[in-house]
């Protein structure tokens, strides 16, 4: 019996070192995705301003270009 209540504590000690590793992954997830809106924010307003600039001088965009 004693054997098994070890397992069960070495199982349960894993166990809790999992959750805490998927909680740390979870958070890092959270700030890459931020990250990312961030620069694709970023992204936006720079051709944004690209085709305005491109349009005072004239030249159109082709739609196949813009997301």
């Amino acid at each position: 019996m004693e054997n098994a209540s070890s397992t069960i504590d070495i199982l349960r000690e894993l166990n809790s070192k999992l959750v805490f590793q998927v909680d740390e992954l979870r958070k890092k997830f959270a700030e890459i995705e931020a990250e990312n809106i961030e620069e694709c924010q970023k992204l936006d307003a720079f051709f944004q301003k690209y085709q305005i600039a491109l349009e005072v001088a004239g030249i159109k965009m082709s739609k196949n270009l813009r997301m």
